[in-house]
């Protein structure tokens, strides 16, 4: 698991999923030296873990453990809890255009056989 330097990344993520970083919130200091405690001891996690993403400074913290304002979830589980309750919804939705093709060709075949017909029988 790769964690980019810029909490952007996963910023968006973060707040749509309430998550923090890809198996949980020790990915940042283990992955990414701007949040390993040795080189940014008053910085554990980027602020989009925070539950309140206004509060500033919130992902700081001496351990991630003491730190009761961050997600504790990964964001690979979340996304794929996410998939996982709306696949019902993408199947449906899928069927309905797939009947919806299939339709349209039938009309169309339907369409090209009368006028080719109809352009035999004038000649």
């Amino acid at each position: 698991a790769v964690v980019s330097t810029q909490s952007g990344h996963y910023g968006r993520e973060s707040l749509q999923f309430e998550c923090c970083g890809v198996t949980g919130p020790d990915d940042w200091p283990n992955y990414n030296a701007a949040y390993k405690s040795e080189t940014a001891p008053e910085r554990t996690v980027p602020d989009s873990c925070c539950k309140d993403p206004d509060s500033a400074g919130c992902g700081s913290a001496k351990t991630i453990s003491d730190n009761e304002n961050i997600y504790k979830i990964g964001c690979k589980v979340s996304m794929i809890n996410f998939v996982e309750n709306n696949l019902l919804y993408v199947g449906i939705v899928s069927g309905v255009i797939v009947i919806l093709q299939i339709s349209i060709l039938v009309m169309v075949s339907k369409l090209r056989t009368t006028l080719e017909d109809e352009s035999y029988e004038n000649f």
